[in-house]
C-alpha cells in the first residue's frame, strides 16, 4: 500500500489531463508560477517588516500567517510539477502541513480578535496622535522654557559620553549652543577641571545603572556657580544604557540662604555664649539644657552641675509657684513671653535676686519644644531700691517738713510732716504751684527772689514767724537747697521747714529764769560768774553775783571791769593746775570743777572750789558759767590728810604709777599721781566717773570702758592700752584693774593702777613711719618713671605725626620714603621701649591691667622651643619641654604678659647655665575656682610651669632680693648682663594674673622656678592675620558739610601736626594755644569738635570743656548740635582718661597720634566719608625662590663664629650688634645684607631666626 502511494508511475501525470487542451495547461502553469511567486515575496516582505518593527503588535501571528502563505507558494509551485512528473505524494505532503499551519493561524487569530479589537480605529489613532503631538509640543515649550538646564548624552563604547542636545537655559549657563556642542565630548570643549569633573560623574551614573544626584560647583563665562545637578539613564529594551539625560539647577540662592542660616546661627550661638547676661536653654520638663557663662557667673555653678539640676531646685519656694504658673500659661499658648523678678538659690546658700525673661519656642507644627531664658542679676538694684525705701521712711518720718520743687515752682515730692503744717492732702499739692498753696502775695514779695538765687546755686537759710488763720503763729526756720542731677545740673530746689516756735518759747523761758537766777544767786554763799575767753585770748567777767563782795573782798563791779583783778590773785602754785584744767575744759567743752588758792587783799590765802560747765558762742567765744565757793576749812583737813599720806606718794611718784579707785557707789574715782609725762607728780585727785571716762581718747574710750565693765560683771581683772586727752599729744597708758567685792557678794569698788607707755608707742609710731616713708619713696620712683616717659611720647607725638603726615606725600623719592619709614619704625620702637618703662610704673603703682585674649597656648610655647633651642645649642646645652596632654591648647589669658613672663625665665635659665641642660614643663593643676575678678567660676585652671636649669644657682640670703627692681645677685652681676627688672615685671604680672611664683635654688647645682597662674580654656582661638595692603585718606566725599574743627594745644609743632593733617583733606581749621582762647573761639567759630590738649598754661582743658559744656547748657544746646570734644594727652593712666570724661569730654586719645585713628574718630562722632588712595606696604626684595636660595646660598659661605654673633645679637635684640655684623658682610653679600637690613629696621627678629635654623637644619 506505502508503494502504492508513494510510486508515481502508479499514475497518470496531471498535465495528461489537459492534452486535449493545450490552452489550458499552458494557463495552468503560468497561473501556477505566478501564485507561487507572490506567495514567496509576500512572507519576504513581511518578515522584513517585522525585523525593521521589533514594536509590531502581535509577532507571533505574523510569522505563522507568513508560513501560511509560504506552504500556499509552495503548493502552486508542486503544482506545475505534477504537471508533468506524478509525484503527488509531496503535493499531498506540502497541502497536509499547509492545513496545519492554516489551522493553527485561525486559532491565534480567534484568540487575538479581542486584542484587536481594541485597538484604535483610524480616527482614534488620529487623535492620539494628535494628542502625543501635543504633548511632544507640550514637552519641548518644557525642555526649552525651563530655568533648569537640560542636556543630553549618547553613551558610546570605552566610556565615551557625545553630547546631543542643550536646552536653551543649558546654553545660557554654559555659553555653548546646541549645535557647538553635538556629537562632541566634554574635553572638546569645556576646561579640563570641568570636563574631568562631568566625566567622572558620568561615570557614576553609568556604573550605578540608576539616577544619580549631586552638587557641584562650577565654572562658566568667568562666574562660579553652584548647581544641583541629576543624572538619569534610559535603556534600551535590552537594558543596556544608550543615552543620559541631565538636568542642572542653579542653587546659588538656596546656597547663600544655607550660608546665611549657618551664619545666624553662628551669630546666635556666639550670643548666647558670649552674652553679658545670662542665657539658658530649659525643657518643658524644667530641666538645664544649655547655659552661658554669664548664667553660671550668677548661680555660682558650673554647666555640668547646672546639667545635673532642675531650675525648681535652684529656686526660692515663695517664687516657684509663679513662675510655674507663667510656665504653663506660655505652653498653652495665651501669652507669648512673660517678665518676672525672682529668686535664685546661689551655690554658696545665699538667695540672689534675678530678672527673668522667658519665650517659647515652638516647631513648624506649632508644639512647644523647649524655654529660652534670659536672667540677668539685679542683686545691686533690690539693695538700692530697699536703700531707697528706706530713706523715704526716713523722709516720712523727720519732724521736718520737706519738699522738692522744680525749676517752674511746681511740687513734684513732699513729705507728711509738709502737708500737716500746710493741712493739705498729697493730690493738692504735687503738681500743684508753691504760689497756689502759700498765696501769691507772700511767694512774689519773699519766696521767689530767693526760689531765683537758689537756682543759680546758692543755698538759702533764714527764720521767721509764720501766721495762719488755721493755727497758732509759728517761728519757723527755712533751708532752700539746689537739686542737682548726676551732672551736676540744676533742675529744682529742696525746701526743708523747721518748726523753731517751742524752741523760742523756751528762749523767753529762759530769760525769765535768769531773773528768778539772779535773785537766787544773791542769797547763795559764794559767788555765781559768767566768763567769757574772748578770741583774742582775754578773759571778761559777763556777770558776777554780790556773793563776790564777801568771798574775795571785791565789788562785783570792779571784777566785772577787769577780770584780771581775781585771776591775778590765784596762788602762784596753784595757776599751773588751774589754767590747764581750764584749757582741758575749754578743748573738749567738759565740766570745770577745780579747787585752788585766792591771796585777799588783806594777804590772807582762801581755799575755793570753782566748778563751772563751758560753752560755744556762735560767733567762736568760749563761755563759762560757774559757781565759786568757800572751802577753806574742809580744805585744811584734806591737807592733814595728804601729809599723813606723804611717803605713800613718793613711792608711787618713784615708780611713775597711778593708783586709783572708782568708787561704783558714789560714782566717783579718786587716786595718787597726775601730770602724766616728763613732769610727772604722786598728787592725789578725785573727781567725778564720767569725767574720769571723759579723759580718755574718744577713739579708745569704748574699748576701756567695756573692759572694765566686763570686769566689774565676771568680778575678775582687766588690762587695757589708751590715749589720754588734756595731757601730751599721743600720751598713752596702760591701765590694770580688779574688780572688788564685799561681803554680801556684790562689786562695789574697782581698784587698780595706770602706767605710762607713751614711749613705748612713740617708738612703736617711729617704725610704722619708716615703713610709710620707703613706700613714699618707692612710689615717688614710679611716678618719676611715668612722668618721664609722659615727657618723652610728647616730642614722639610730632616726630611721628610729622613723618606721617610727609609720607602721604605724592612727590617723595623711594630712598626718601625709606628714610622715613626707618624714622617711622625707630620712633615706633621707642614709644615700645617707653611703654615697657610704663609697665613697670604701672606695676609698682598697682595700675597694670590685666589683658585678656583668645589665643593658642600650644602655638606659644612651641614659638618659645624653637628660639632657645638654638640658643641652647649654641651653648651646647640640653634643652627640653616637657609638656603635659591635658594642658588645654586654646586658654583666655594675657598672651603678651604670659610671653614675656616666660621668655625672661628661659633666658635666665639658659644664661646662668654653663653646662648641663634647662628644663621646661607644662602642665595642668587642681581646678581653680576663684577668677581675677573675684567671682566663683569653676571652669578655670590652674596652669603650672617649670623651668629647671643646672647653672650656678643662688644663695639663699640673695632669693628674697630676686624680685626687687634694679637689684641683682652676685651672679647676675658677674654676669655684666640685665638691668635687674626682668624677674620684677615677671613677679608682677603673675600677681596680676592671680597667681603665684616660688624659687628652689641650690649654689653649683641649678635653679627651679615654679609659677602657677589661673587661665580659663576656650573651644578655639582665632589669629586675626595681618593685611599688607591699607588705605591713605586723601579727601571728603563730595556732598557733604563744611566740618569745622578747633585745635587746642599750648605746643605749637603739635598744633600744626593737626593742621597739616586735617586741612589738606579739607576740614575747616582753627587753633587755639590755652584753654580761655579755646572757650572764646568756641562761641565765635561752632566748631563740629575740638582736638582739645589738657596740660596748659592760662586755662587747663579740664576746665575749658566744663566751661564749655556748662555754656552748651545755659544755651540750651540740643544734642545735634553739642561739639564733640576729645580729649589729646601724653599720659597713658586710667585716671587721666577718667578725669576727662568727668569733665565733660566724649573720647580719650593718647599722643603720640596715629593719623589713621584721628580720620577714625572723626567719622566716629561726625560720620565723616573719605576718599581713599590704596597703599601697598613695603616688602624685603627677595624674589622668589631664586633670591631667597641667593641668600641661603650667602649665608652657608659664612663662618658660624659670625653666625654665632648674628643669633647671640638678634636674641639679645640688639640692633647696633645686627648693624655692625651687616657692615662686615658687604659688598660680597649684598642680598643677605639688604635682607638682615630690612627685616633689622622693621624690629621683626623672627625671619632672621627662621633663616638661621634653616641653615642649622640643613647641616
Amino acid at each position: 500500500m506505502f508503494n502504492s502511494i508513494l510510486l508515481s508511475n502508479l499514475y497518470i501525470p496531471h498535465g495528461h489531463c489537459y492534452l486535449w487542451q493545450p490552452s489550458l495547461v499552458s494557463l495552468h502553469l503560468i497561473s501556477d508560477a505566478l501564485i507561487s511567486l507572490s506567495y514567496y515575496f509576500i512572507p519576504i516582505a513581511l518578515l522584513r517588516l517585522l525585523n525593521q518593527r521589533q514594536d509590531t503588535p502581535f509577532r507571533v501571528v505574523w510569522f505563522l500567517f507568513a508560513a501560511f502563505i509560504i506552504t500556499c507558494g509552495t503548493t502552486h509551485f508542486l503544482g506545475i510539477i505534477t504537471l508533468w512528473y506524478p509525484i503527488y505524494w509531496i503535493s499531498g505532503l506540502t497541502k497536509a502541513l499547509t492545513a496545519v499551519v492554516s489551522m493553527i493561524t485561525a486559532f491565534q487569530l480567534i484568540s487575538i480578535i479581542p486584542q484587536a479589537l481594541a485597538l484604535p480605529n483610524p480616527t482614534q489613532l488620529q487623535q492620539l496622535n494628535q494628542e502625543l503631538a501635543e504633548k511632544t509640543q507640550f514637552l519641548q515649550s518644557i525642555y526649552e522654557g525651563v530655568e533648569q538646564a537640560i542636556f543630553v548624552l549618547d553613551v558610546v563604547e570605552n566610556g565615551i559620553f557625545r553630547y546631543v542636545s542643550y536646552n536653551p537655559a543649558a546654553e545660557r549657563f554654559s555659553g555653548f549652543s546646541s549645535s557647538e556642542i553635538k556629537g562632541k565630548t566634554a574635553d572638546e570643549f569645556m576646561p579640563t577641571a570641568v570636563a574631568n569633573k562631568g566625566n567622572y560623574q558620568l561615570r557614576t551614573c553609568l556604573d550605578a545603572k540608576k539616577t544619580v544626584t549631586f552638587e557641584e560647583y562650577l565654572f562658566f563665562q568667568g562666574k562660579k556657580s553652584w548647581f544641583l545637578t541629576t543624572l538619569t539613564p534610559l535603556k534600551d529594551p535590552q537594558g543596556n544604557i544608550k543615552q543620559i539625560i541631565g538636568t542642572a539647577t542653579d542653587i546659588n540662592e538656596r546656597k547663600q540662604a544655607e550660608q546665611k542660616l549657618q551664619e545666624s546661627e553662628e551669630r546666635f550661638r556666639s550670643a548666647f555664649d558670649y552674652a553679658p547676661i545670662g542665657m539658658a536653654i530649659v525643657s518643658l520638663e524644667g530641666n538645664w539644657l544649655k547655659v552661658n557663662q554669664a548664667t553660671c557667673t550668677i548661680t555660682g555653678y558650673s554647666p555640668s552641675e547646672l546639667a545635673s539640676l532642675s531650675v525648681q531646685e535652684i529656686t526660692h519656694p515663695e517664687d516657684f509657684e509663679i513662675d510655674f504658673n507663667y510656665a504653663k500659661q506660655l505652653i498653652a499658648d495665651q501669652i507669648r513671653t512673660y517678665q518676672m523678678e525672682k529668686r535664685y538659690f546661689h551655690k554658696n546658700g545665699k538667695s540672689i535676686w534675678i530678672l527673668l525673661n522667658v519665650s517659647l519656642v515652638r516647631n513648624e507644627q506649632q508644639e512647644p519644644l523647649y524655654f529660652i531664658a534670659q536672667i540677668q542679676d539685679i542683686n545691686e538694684r533690690k539693695k538700692i531700691e530697699q536703700n531707697l525705701r528706706q530713706y523715704e521712711r526716713i523722709i516720712a518720718a523727720t519732724s521736718d517738713g520737706i519738699c522738692l520743687v522744680d525749676c517752674n515752682y511746681t511740687y513734684q515730692l513732699v513729705n507728711p510732716t509738709y502737708l500737716k503744717f500746710y493741712h493739705k492732702y498729697l493730690d493738692e499739692v504735687v503738681g500743684n504751684k508753691v504760689n497756689n498753696i502759700i498765696g501769691e502775695p507772700l511767694f512774689t514779695q519773699l519766696i521767689q527772689p530767693k526760689f531765683e538765687a537758689c537756682l543759680k546755686g546758692e543755698v538759702i537759710q533764714y527764720e521767721r514767724w509764720f501766721y495762719s488763720s488755721e493755727d497758732q503763729p509759728k517761728f519757723i526756720s527755712l533751708t532752700y537747697t539746689p537739686y542737682r542731677e548726676l551732672d551736676k545740673e540744676i533742675t529744682g530746689i529742696v525746701v526743708s521747714i523747721r518748726d523753731l516756735t517751742k524752741l523760742k518759747q523756751a528762749e523767753e523761758a529762759l530769760r525769765e529764769s535768769e531773773e528768778r537766777l539772779q535773785l537766787i544767786a544773791s542769797n547763795i554763799p559764794g559767788a555765781m560768774y559768767t566768763l567769757v575767753e574772748g578770741l583774742d585770748g582775754t578773759f571778761t567777767f559777763e556777770y558776777l553775783s554780790e556773793g563776790c563782795r564777801e568771798l574775795f573782798g571785791m565789788e562785783p563791779q570792779d571784777a566785772i571791769a577787769n577780770a584780771n583783778r581775781i585771776l591775778n590773785k590765784i596762788h602762784p602754785e596753784d595757776l599751773p593746775k588751774h589754767n590747764q584744767a581750764a584749757t582741758m575744759s575749754k578743748q573738749n567743752l567738759t565740766p570745770f570743777s577745780e579747787e585752788w588758792r585766792y591771796i585777799l587783799p588783806s594777804g590772807q590765802v582762801r581755799w575755793v572750789l570753782d566748778n563751772a560747765r563751758p560753752r560755744h558762742r556762735d560767733d567762736g567765744e568760749i563761755i563759762w558759767d560757774g559757781v565759786i565757793l568757800d572751802i577753806s576749812a574742809s580744805k585744811q583737813a584734806e591737807i592733814d590728810l595728804q601729809n599723813s599720806q606723804e611717803r605713800l606718794y613718793r613711792t608711787l611718784e618713784a615708780g611713775r604709777i597711778i593708783c586709783w579707785e572708782e568708787d561704783l557707789i558714789s560714782q566717783e574715782v579718786r587716786g595718787w599721781g597726775n601730770n602724766i609725762g616728763e613732769n610727772w607728780t604722786a598728787n592725789f585727785w578725785e573727781f567725778p566717773l564720767e569725767f574720769a571716762h571723759e579723759g580718755i581718747h574718744p577713739e579708745d574710750r569704748v574699748r576701756a570702758v567695756e573692759a572694765k565693765e566686763n570686769a566689774i560683771k565676771n568680778r575678775g581683772e582687766f588690762q587695757v592700752e589708751h590715749r589720754l586727752i588734756g595731757f601730751a599729744e599721743n600720751t598713752w597708758m596702760l591701765a590694770k584693774g580688779k574688780a572688788v567685792v564685799n561681803d554680801q557678794g556684790e562689786v562695789t569698788r574697782v581698784v587698780g593702777v595706770a602706767i605710762d607707755i607713751s614711749d613705748r608707742k612713740a617708738a612703736e609710731a617711729e617704725l610704722v613711719k619708716a615703713k610709710e616713708a620707703a613706700e613714699v619713696a618707692n612710689q615717688a620712683k614710679s611716678i618719676f618713671l611715668a612722668n618721664m616717659s609722659h615727657e618723652l611720647r610728647s616730642p614722639l607725638n610730632a616726630i611721628l605725626g610729622f613723618t606721617q603726615v610727609i609720607s602721604g606725600s605724592s612727590n617723595l623719592t623711594p630712598q626718601q620714603q625709606n628714610n622715613l619709614n626707618i624714622i617711622q619704625r625707630s620712633g615706633e620702637h621707642l614709644l615700645s621701649l617707653i611703654n615697657d618703662i610704663l609697665d613697670l610704673s604701672k606695676i609698682e603703682s598697682g595700675q597694670s591691667i590685666f589683658i585678656q585674649e583668645a589665643f593658642d597656648l600650644w602655638d606659644l610655647i612651641e614659638e618659645l622651643q624653637n628660639i632657645f633651642t638654638i640658643k641652647a645649642s649654641q651653648k651646647n646645652l640640653q634643652l627640653t619641654f616637657v609638656i603635659s596632654p591635658n594642658l588645654p591648647r586654646y586658654i583666655q589669658s594675657d598672651r603678651v604678659k604670659l610671653r614675656q613672663i616666660l621668655t625672661n625665665l628661659l633666658s635666665n635659665a639658659i644664661k646662668f647655665t654653663k653646662e648641663g641642660g634647662v628644663r621646661f614643663e607644662a602642665d595642668v593643676r587642681e581646678t581653680f575656682s576663684v577668677d581675677l575678678t573675684g567671682k566663683t567660676d569653676t571652669s578655670e585652671v590652674q596652669l603650672h610651669f617649670r623651668i629647671s636649669d643646672t647653672g650656678v644657682g643662688i644663695e639663699l640670703d640673695e632669693i628674697d632680693d630676686l624680685f626687687r627692681p634694679f637689684v641683682q645677685t652676685q651672679s647676675g652681676i658677674q654676669s655684666q648682663q640685665g638691668t635687674g627688672l626682668g624677674l620684677a615685671i615677671c613677679n608682677g604680672y603673675i600677681k596680676l594674673f592671680g597667681g603665684k611664683i616660688e624659687v628652689y635654688s641650690q649654689p653649683k647645682l641649678g635653679t627651679t622656678f615654679d609659677c602657677q597662674m589661673p587661665a580659663l580654656p576656650v573651644e578655639f582661638a582665632e589669629v586675626i592675620p595681618e593685611n599688607s595692603l591699607y588705605s591713605r585718606v586723601i579727601g571728603l566725599q563730595p556732598h557733604q558739610p563744611v566740618y569745622r574743627i578747633l585745635i587746642v594745644d599750648d605746643e605749637p609743632y603739635n598744633c600744626q601736626l593737626l593742621e597739616q593733617i586735617l586741612t589738606p583733606v579739607g576740614f575747616e581749621v582753627q587753633i587755639a594755644n590755652n584753654g580761655l582762647e579755646a572757650v572764646e573761639k568756641w562761641q565765635a567759630f561752632q566748631p563740629d569738635l575740638i582736638w582739645m590738649d589738657f596740660k596748659m598754661p592760662v586755662l587747663d582743658g579740664y576746665e575749658a570743656t566744663r566751661q564749655i559744656r556748662q555754656l552748651e547748657q545755659q544755651n540750651q544746646a540740643s544734642a545735634s548740635s553739642r561739639t564733640v570734644i576729645i580729649a589729646l594727652t601724653a599720659s597713658a593712666f586710667n585716671e587721666q582718661k577718667q578725669a576727662a570724661i568727668e569733665a565733660g569730654c566724649d573720647d580719650f586719645v593718647c599722643k603720640p597720634l596715629q593719623v589713621t585713628l584721628i580720620f577714625n574718630k572723626m567719622t566716629e562722632y561726625l560720620g565723616v566719608q573719605y576718599l581713599y588712595q590704596k597703599i601697598e606696604q613695603a616688602s624685603p626684595t627677595v624674589n622668589g625662590e631664586n633670591d631667597l636660595s641667593q641668600i641661603q646660598s650667602q649665608l652657608t659661605t659664612l663662618s658660624s663664629e659670625w653666625k654665632f654673633r648674628l643669633e647671640e645679637a638678634v636674641l639679645s635684640l640688639d640692633g647696633e650688634a645686627i648693624n655692625q655684623l651687616i657692615q662686615e658682610i658687604l659688598p660680597e653679600h649684598e642680598k643677605l645684607a639688604n635682607y638682615l637690613k630690612f627685616y633689622t629696621e622693621n624690629f621683626n627678629y623672627e625671619p632672621i631666626l627662621k633663616l638661621l635654623e634653616t641653615q642649622e637644619n640643613n647641616l
